[in-house]
C-alpha cells in the first residue's frame, strides 16, 4: 500500500480556505489542472475533467465542516489504482492556515512507490495555485 502527502502554508483563516476545499462540485475553481466538475448521485460523485481530457469519478466519503475535512475516493480513471482513499484538510495556524491534503492507495500495476510523486504533484499543484489566489 502506498501514501502520498502535502501540506502547505497558506496566510488566510482557516474559514476563507475552508471555503473552497469544503465545496466538492469545487475543484475546478482552484486546481489548475481541472477543466470541469459534474456532481452526480445526488451529489455523493464528481466527475472531473481535466484539461489534457482525461476523466476521473471520485466519490464523497464524508465532509466534516466541524474539522474542516473532506474524505473522497477514486472510483475511475486514468490512473492506475486499484483502491484509493484522500482527504484533504484545513486547520488554523495563527491567523493563517495549513493544508494537509494526503491518500493512500493500491497500485494496479506499477509498484506503488511509483505513484507516490505523481499524487504529491497533483496536491502541490492545486495547494500552491489556490495559496496564490488566497494570498492575493
Amino acid at each position: 500500500m502506498g501514501a502520498a502527502l502535502h501540506s502547505e502554508t497558506i496566510n488566510a483563516d482557516a474559514e476563507a480556505v475552508w471555503s473552497y476545499l469544503g465545496d466538492f462540485n469545487g475543484l475546478a475553481r482552484w486546481h489548475p489542472d481541472v477543466k470541469s466538475s459534474m456532481l452526480e448521485d445526488g451529489g455523493r460523485t464528481r466527475r472531473l475533467t481535466l484539461h489534457n481530457g482525461a476523466e476521473i469519478i471520485e466519490q464523497l466519503i464524508e465532509i466534516d465542516p466541524l474539522v474542516r475535512r473532506c474524505r473522497y475516493s477514486i472510483t475511475a480513471s486514468p490512473l492506475p489504482v486499484a483502491r484509493h482513499e484522500a482527504a484533504i484538510a484545513v486547520q488554523p495556524n495563527g491567523a493563517g492556515s495549513i493544508v494537509d491534503w494526503r491518500c493512500d492507495f493500491e497500485s494496479a500495476g506499477p509498484p506503488d512507490s511509483e505513484l507516490v510523486p505523481l499524487f504529491q504533484q497533483i496536491f502541490r499543484t492545486g495547494l500552491a495555485h489556490l495559496k496564490t489566489m488566497l494570498e492575493v
